[in-house]
């Protein structure tokens, strides 16, 4: 794992270097949405589009207050991690993560208990209202992932390293459909990180002898739960024939 240490050396050329990865990983965690709405502006209708907007704004609340703590929690990392008081830098992130995940635990529920009053003063369609609740209960289901990745790629960033979170992030997109991606993608998350000794090399080859068998169960699971979603999609649209279905 490559780190910076802007106090030696010049400063612009290792803040570019910094800076980069942070914001194209900024931009792809946007996306996330932003495709969300084309894929159900094409498919699903003005309603579930309307209703994939006013989601994002509601979702953009949680999701940034987070981001906000994790990246107060950095400089906490840094000033510990600067004056190489790593056992300090452990204690810190321990408390984060316990704190931290008991905050994000009680910021879901509340989230799930405000979704129908926020969606009400913000004036929404009641049929965009009950789409947009369905799309955030999924969504605020997964705020503890989402904090743990924040709270991961800020201890990274404290320490002067945030190309290993964009490889992670990279990793997260679309592996799950590709048999077989999601060990490729660690060995190059790895790799990356400079973990190429051989305890890290034995590690993987464990990983990858039983990631065969994982990867056709995960396989098997997309397709079942592609094939139901697709189902219900149909139904709710009365584009499903029925005579077909029950042949």
């Amino acid at each position: 794992m490559e780190t910076a240490a802007l106090t030696r050396g010049s400063i612009p050329p290792q803040l570019v270097s910094l800076a980069l990865p942070l914001i194209f990983g900024n931009i792809l965690q946007q996306l996330y949405n932003t495709i969300d709405a084309m894929v159900i502006g094409r498919f699903a209708g003005e309603t579930a589009f309307a209703a994939i907007g006013v989601a994002g704004t509601v979702m953009n609340l949680f999701l940034f207050l987070l981001s906000g703590c994790c990246t107060g929690i950095s400089v906490l990392f840094a000033q510990q991690y600067g004056s190489r008081d790593l056992a300090g830098f452990r204690q810190e992130g321990f408390l984060a993560s316990v704190f931290g995940g008991l905050f994000t635990l009680v910021l879901s529920l509340a989230a799930l208990l405000l979704l129908r009053p926020l969606l009400t003063l913000m004036q929404t369609p009641e049929d965009v209202a009950r789409l947009a609740a369905d799309y955030l209960v999924v969504i605020f289901g997964g705020l503890l992932a989402t904090f743990f990745y924040n709270l991961c790629a800020a201890a990274l960033r404290s320490v002067g390293d945030t190309r290993s979170a964009l490889l992670a992030l990279l990793a997260s997109v679309g592996t799950p459909a590709a048999p077989g991606a999601g060990a490729v993608i660690l060995f190059t998350i790895l790799s990356g990180m400079g973990f190429v000794n051989d305890g890290a090399l034995l590690a993987y080859s464990l990983i990858l002898a039983i990631n065969r068998p994982i990867e056709m169960l995960v396989t098997s699971l997309n397709v079942v739960g592609d094939a139901v979603a697709s189902i219900c999609v149909a139904k709710s649209e009365g584009l499903l024939n029925e005579e077909n279905f029950n042949a």
